[in-house]
């Protein structure tokens, strides 16, 4: 469905024409006064601007536990990137990691295995979980994978006899094409404050310092000529990429706009808020710089549209509350309308939906979670 709606977008705004598939850029290296890209078919073309949007859901992100390299080593554990769905027999199965697809896969592979053990961080998040399968068991984080089919968690807690273990352990931000070069540094920035614009650099957890996490706030290359779009996490993706396109295309134009003095305070404020709630060393403050909570996704969203306006005098665009409050649903919507359609029922909950505008689907979305809520439905994923 996301894939018939990407391509449907770009044939409508007659996209496809821009685009060269089955070619991969091998290097970009900004070159005096344009960006340099150097292409798999040979080919060498000059840019003024660049926006990296080669996704981050790629290259794996494999634990450093004891055992566990020799485990992926023998088959007998692979990543979430690898799954389809829970067609292959096993006794006893181990998932680990506590994001939407490690929930999502513990839940479907109850169907096919006899026993799911789920490992994640805080499994206490889950113990009031509706409708729990009743060959799902919950465990901490695991710190030791021996070659016996034994899994020592950071309880002390063993698991013995597991048979096959699924990574839902998460993917690197890698960007190749910059490797090589001053224009980004792989590994962890240093610690903030102060904040001394300089280098850029890609912990593999978030790219660092991005002004309005977007812009380089480096020395190499105008901050303004290249821009990282969709790097966050647990939050509604389009709506966010829309309203970075549109500041892109602000400060593509009017370079002037980005103030690095600014850009630097918000940076560091950034830093010391979440040191304040609780990310203790430069690695924690890494895996929780592309994640927003709370209400933080639609301020960031309404910032950009902000931003983008400029002085032209444009009304803004905000985010409405439908959004906010559906986006808190989403579990909930998401059971309902999977039994909805289970039952045989879907077609008739959409019949007209939407012939009078918006509102409708609005309150389709509304009636669904309020199906699932009464119905006692399992809202499992990101529990």
């Amino acid at each position: 469905m996301v894939q018939t709606y990407l391509e449907s977008y770009a044939t409508h705004f007659n996209i496809m024409p821009l685009i060269r598939f089955g070619t991969t850029v091998l290097d970009a290296k900004w070159e005096s006064t344009q960006w340099m890209v150097t292409l798999s078919d040979g080919e060498r073309l000059a840019y003024d601007h660049l926006v990296v949007s080669n996704g981050h859901y790629h290259i794996p992100r494999i634990p450093d536990v004891p055992g566990l390299v020799d485990w992926v080593k023998h088959d007998k554990a692979f990543h979430s990137a690898w799954y389809r769905r829970p067609d292959f027999a096993v006794d006893k199965l181990l998932v680990v990691g506590g994001g939407p697809s490690g929930n999502d896969i513990a839940i479907e592979m109850c169907t096919a295995a006899s026993v799911v053990v789920h490992a994640f961080t805080d499994p206490a998040l889950a113990t009031n979980m509706i409708n729990k399968p009743h060959n799902l068991i919950r465990r901490g984080r695991p710190v030791e994978f021996r070659a016996n089919g034994q899994v020592i968690f950071e309880d002390g807690t063993v698991e013995d006899n597991i048979d096959r273990c699924i990574l839902a352990t998460g993917y690197k931000l890698h960007f190749p094409f910059f490797e090589g070069s001053s224009m980004i540094h792989n590994g962890m920035p240093p610690d903030i404050p102060p904040l001394i614009p300089g280098d850029l650099f890609n912990s593999t957890y978030h790219v660092f310092p991005l002004a309005k996490h977007l812009f380089p706030l480096q020395t190499h290359y105008p901050m303004s000529s290249v821009a990282f779009i969709g790097l966050y996490m647990q939050i509604a993706p389009f709506p966010i990429m829309e309203a970075q396109a549109h500041a892109i295309v602000r400060a593509f134009d009017d370079p002037s706009s980005l103030d690095p003095i600014t850009e630097a305070v918000d940076i560091i404020t950034r830093s010391e808020n979440l040191k304040s709630a609780g990310a203790s060393t430069p690695l924690a403050v890494a895996k929780a710089w592309i994640r927003f909570v709370g209400d933080e996704q639609w301020v960031y969203r309404d910032e950009l549209y902000e931003f983008a306006r400029g002085e032209s005098g444009t009304p803004p665009i905000k985010a409405t509350d439908w959004e906010k409050e559906c986006y808190g649903l989403r579990d909930q919507m998401r059971a309902g309308w999977v039994a909805l359609e289970k039952s045989g029922k879907a077609g008739e909950w959409l019949k007209g939906v939407g012939k009078n505008g918006v509102q409708e689907w609005v309150e389709l979305m509304h009636r669904v979670a309020d199906y699932a809520k009464e119905s006692g439905l399992s809202t499992s994923a990101r529990l």
